[in-house]
């Protein structure tokens, strides 16, 4: 996780959901996914305003991309990683994890990671779900992420909401233990918008897989 030192000496995870503007899921009801082709993207052009403002001014940032923008637009990877940022996953669909089964959730994330390494050449460690919705109903996917090789997940919002939250998960940086017994841990976020696109500031991170979740030994010790 990129982190910034402020001058008082708090430490700031800086986070980018790497998204376009028809994918969030306020436009799920009126814009269907097989529909996605035929908008045309912005993400490139505020992504790439959005490294030069980081370059200015010395910060160094995680980039959750979605799968389908670097299945499009790989290019933009490429320019997040030459520019010295993390790229993490934020999923292939955008689709909630909470609609989809263990084995529908799996296969989407493992393909998710496989593509954005291929792309940047270096591992994912980072996992940030659609709309935030690991939440009681869907902790079994912190299991799949730590079987699929993540460190790290930033998924878990401690609040209420329709589509998402725990509401009393902590909200500073934690360990905790997932349905299997694996580690995995999360960070407090906060939320900003710009004109072009939205972006929100927050992080998480997942330690490592006992033995008895690892597959295919992929879980980090």
């Amino acid at each position: 996780m990129a982190v910034v030192s402020a001058k008082a000496g708090v430490k700031n995870a800086f986070t980018v959901d790497v998204e376009d503007y028809f994918q969030v899921e306020g436009f799920a009801s009126a814009i269907d996914r097989r529909s996605w082709e035929g908008f045309r993207t912005r993400v490139g052009g505020s992504t790439s305003l959005l490294l030069d403002i980081l370059a200015a001014h010395g910060v160094h940032a995680t980039f959750f991309v979605l799968g389908w923008v670097a299945r499009k637009h790989p290019e933009i990877v490429r320019q997040i990683v030459a520019s010295g940022h993390e790229v993490a996953s934020h999923g292939m669909s955008h689709r909630l994890i909470y609609t989809q089964t263990p084995e529908e959730f799996r296969r989407e994330t493992h393909d998710a990671k496989a593509l954005l390494e291929d792309l940047a050449q270096k591992p994912v460690a980072g996992y940030r779900a659609a709309t935030y919705s690991i939440t009681r109903r869907s902790l079994w996917a912190l299991d799949i992420l730590c079987e699929e090789g993540f460190r790290y997940d930033s998924s878990i919002f401690p609040m209420r909401h329709d589509r998402y939250g725990i509401p009393d998960a902590e909200s500073e940086p934690h360990v905790l233990t997932t349905p299997a017994e694996a580690s995995s841990s999360n960070f407090r976020s906060r939320c900003c918008a710009t004109r072009a696109r939205r972006f929100r500031l927050r992080a998480a991170v997942i330690s490592g897989c006992s033995p008895t979740a690892s597959r295919a030994g992929r879980c980090a010790s």
